[in-house]
């Protein structure tokens, strides 16, 4: 049948179309690509999944760095609609003004994405990452300096304060430190993400 096909002269006109379609196929993503793609809640999930059965320091840092995306989008939705150079420039590369964790919470707060408590929270979290990243010795949520950090946060229980029977998904396992830092961590990566998804300023500040 095919061999019938590919003789047909009004097939075989159609063979340098095709090919021509062929060869501008979209390339495929590069790193810096997947980086900025949004995820799905699927894939939300799947990442849950993973920092869920990941060791005390993968769990810091994978939860934190998904808590920093959270916060580009809501920030990048008050913008006007950038180009991929005007984006680049904001938040990719060593002198970009936005492209560490706590220029992402200064500027936020700065604008009125969110309040006081929900910016310490925010540094809080960001101190707890880098202190897994930089470590050079074995560190865990057990460890002293990092459980007491832990107790500063507050975002929860100020959210519990306002909705009653309140679900959070955290962590299956893990010490009570840990647990804590992802119920932050997954909390204001939900509060964050509606910021972004609602897109319009407010006067005043939506989170605390």
């Amino acid at each position: 049948m095919w061999s019938t096909l590919i003789a047909c002269p009004q097939f075989r006109r159609f063979v340098p179309i095709v090919e021509d379609i062929m060869a501008k196929k979209p390339p495929k993503p590069s790193l810096a690509d997947i980086i900025r793609e949004l995820p799905d809640e699927q894939e939300i999930n799947e990442v849950w999944d993973e920092i869920s059965k990941g060791n005390d320091r993968a769990a810091a840092i994978m939860g934190a760095a998904l808590l920093e995306d959270a916060l580009r989008y809501a920030l990048t939705s008050r913008f006007v609609a950038l180009s991929p150079d005007d984006y680049e420039k904001l938040y990719d590369g060593p002198s970009a003004p936005l492209a560490s964790f706590d220029s992402l919470i200064r500027v936020g707060h700065a604008v009125g994405l969110f309040g006081t408590l929900t910016r310490n929270d925010l540094l809080i979290i960001k101190k707890v990452r880098n202190g897994f990243a930089h470590a050079m010795k074995p560190i865990s949520f057990l460890t002293p300096a990092i459980a007491a950090e832990v107790t500063k946060l507050n975002f929860v229980g100020w959210k519990r304060a306002q909705v009653a029977m309140l679900l959070i998904g955290g962590l299956s396992n893990g010490s009570p430190a840990r647990q804590t830092y992802a119920e932050h961590v997954r909390l204001l990566i939900d509060e964050i993400m509606n910021l972004a998804f609602s897109g319009a300023a407010t006067p005043a500040p939506k989170l605390p």
